[in-house]
């Protein structure tokens, strides 16, 4: 995860999604905003993750 800047307000909001699912492996990707006063980037991230 990286960390892009200090969260502002009260709210915030986090979008993720799967990148590539495979049979046994998934890339994922999350993003995370501060809503206030104005939607601005906070922190990435990504990962990939196995099934057993």
């Amino acid at each position: 995860m990286n960390f892009l800047r200090p969260a502002k307000g009260e709210r915030l909001r986090a979008l993720g999604r799967v990148v590539h699912a495979g049979r046994r492996l998934a890339v994922v990707q999350g993003e995370a905003y501060s809503e206030e006063p104005e939607p601005r980037l906070i922190a990435l991230a990504q990962g990939t993750i196995s099934q057993v």
